[in-house]
């Protein structure tokens, strides 16, 4: 399933590692340190760590997403410029990120670049944001620049499983079929590995199926798919939940189907909600994609009836 949009959830994702504590003052007798160069520039420390998002920029972020949705390239792109105003947090991230996609379907990639970059400043660290310079590189057929960010993006998240598809086509682009085909061996084991995981509920905390389901949801890979269907049945509401909303932003005709039963098998009350929503997005979506009416679904489940001794 492909991502409707670039941002790949960087508000909840991006965090810069903590600055190590600072040393211990040196023993009394120790040797004096050497004079400072007053001249000298001060050592690399790193990028800051982000910020708390402020109310103001996720504001913006959700307007800008709300246009981006609507595939309003233009609309939306005042509003993440604002939001990657202020103090650099998350959602400024998210919005740099947002607003090159906004720029390259604007056809304006000088623009998208010089925000690629930000982007990098603000978070070296966040695989995710390496991914997305990876994908806007390789847009401008810039293969050693797109290479290098897909392979920092997995070396900082092997399992950031979107990664291998794009780097492996970049590769063969590159004339390099045996490191491309390294690459799709490497993501054949990882999803493989979690799909497995995905599938063993008594093995995989829930947390951690959850966090599998919402990398699955980026994958166009008819497994990934096969995959988020049965997890609709997994035993944790919330897992059952992130299924389907993946599978209604991208849906398929088994997919309607699946959610409509498990709409329909949901005993608990969020879940129903959330899934019936679910199904109502994934009926008109689908229906939009074919230009057909929307399919049939079944009616919501009635409350089980009481017992006579609970009567």
């Amino acid at each position: 399933m492909r991502s409707s949009a670039l941002v790949l959830a960087v508000l909840g994702l991006v965090g810069c590692k903590d600055r190590p504590a600072p040393a211990a003052p040196p023993p009394v007798d120790a040797a004096p340190a050497p004079p400072v160069d007053a001249a000298a520039p001060p050592p690399d420390t790193g990028p800051p760590a982000l910020r708390a998002d402020t109310a103001a920029q996720l504001e913006a972020l959700e307007r800008g997403n709300a246009a981006l949705a609507a595939r309003d390239f233009a609309g939306a792109l005042p509003h993440f410029l604002k939001a990657a105003q202020g103090p650099p947090s998350g959602a400024a991230v998210s919005a740099l990120l947002a607003a090159v996609e906004a720029l390259e379907a604007l056809d304006r990639a000088p623009e998208a670049a010089e925000l690629v970059d930000k982007a990098l400043r603000l978070a070296p660290a966040v695989p995710e944001v390496h991914f997305a310079a990876g994908r806007f590189f390789a847009g401008q057929v810039d293969h050693v620049r797109a290479v290098r960010h897909f392979e920092r993006a997995l070396a900082l998240e092997p399992d950031l499983l979107p990664v291998y598809p794009l780097l492996g086509a970049v590769l063969v682009k590159a004339e390099r079929p045996q490191d491309a085909a390294n690459t799709m061996a490497r993501y054949e084991a990882r999803l493989n590995r979690l799909l497995k995981a995905l599938g063993s509920p008594a093995d995989t905390p829930d947390a951690r199926r959850h966090a599998i389901v919402d990398l699955l949801a980026l994958l166009d890979d008819e497994r990934a798919t096969e995959a988020l269907i049965a997890a609709l049945r997994d035993p944790h509401p919330q897992v059952r939940m992130a299924a389907g909303g993946a599978l209604a932003d991208a849906p398929t005709a088994e997919a309607v189907v699946a959610l409509s039963e498990a709409a329909v098998a949901e005993r608990d009350g969020v879940a129903r909600r959330v899934l019936t929503a679910n199904l109502a997005r994934a009926r008109d979506a689908l229906a939009a994609t074919l230009g057909a009416p929307p399919p049939p679904t079944l009616p919501p489940p009635r409350p089980p009836a009481a017992t006579e001794k609970g009567r």
